[in-house]
Parts: C-alpha cells; sequence; structure tokens
C-alpha cells in the first residue's frame, strides 16, 4: 500500500494529521508535560488549541519578560498564559493537564520584588 493510500485510510477512520512549519511532533499524551518557560516553539505547537502563531507569542513574551525582570519563570501557572493575546480562559484550561510549571530555581529567589515592573501584555 502507498503512502497516500495509508494516510487516505487513516483519514477515511477519523484520523487526522497535522502538518506544521514550527517542527510539530504531533499531539501530545499523558504522562508528557510541557514546561512553557522552557519548551522550545516546536514542543508549544502540540498543545491543544496552540497552533503556530500562538506557540511563538508564547515563547516571545517570555524572551521579553526575561530582559525585562531577569532569569526564573514567567509562567507559574496556566492562568500566566492569559497574558498572551489569543489564549483566554478556555484555551488556559484545555492545556492544564499538558504543563508543568517546574523550575531549577527555588521559589524564594523567583518570587517577584516589590519594585519589579509590571509583566506587560503582548
Amino acid at each position: 500500500m502507498t503512502v497516500c493510500a495509508c494516510l487516505a485510510a487513516a483519514a477515511a477512520c477519523g484520523y487526522a494529521l497535522r502538518v506544521s512549519d514550527a517542527g510539530d511532533a504531533g499531539p501530545i499524551h499523558t504522562p508528557e508535560r510541557i514546561n512553557p518557560n522552557t519548551a522550545p516553539v516546536g514542543s508549544l505547537v502540540r498543545l491543544p488549541g496552540i497552533g503556530p502563531t500562538r506557540a511563538r507569542a508564547i515563547a516571545a513574551y517570555r524572551e521579553t519578560i526575561r530582559q525585562t525582570v531577569g532569569d526564573g519563570p514567567v509562567f507559574r501557572s496556566c492562568d500566566d498564559l492569559q497574558q498572551i493575546k489569543g489564549i483566554g480562559p478556555k484555551t488556559a484550561e484545555d492545556v492544564r493537564d499538558w504543563l508543568e510549571f517546574q523550575s531549577a530555581v527555588p521559589e524564594a529567589e523567583t518570587a517577584p520584588r516589590a519594585d519589579s515592573p509590571a509583566r506587560p501584555t503582548l
């Protein structure tokens, strides 16, 4: 059977193949988790509801914040992803089970300081 025939048969059975310009490796499966503080765009794009545009926006926001306030986790919970344009409460909830927010930096060292600038919304 040719590759085209295999793909057609898979599509007929309800399987979908998403091809992305961000190096998509396919949808993620539990127990695999993605840390939005460290994941490359190619991993972020695998999250449900996060396509290449949102994945790039997450990475750009993360880098902008790090340049402004320094190293440490930018995202501490799914709700923090709502700072990204196009990600609202529903999308944040949809990706909750696929994310982890662990950091190598102890929490006391990453807690926001009183003199820290506010984080911009991109």
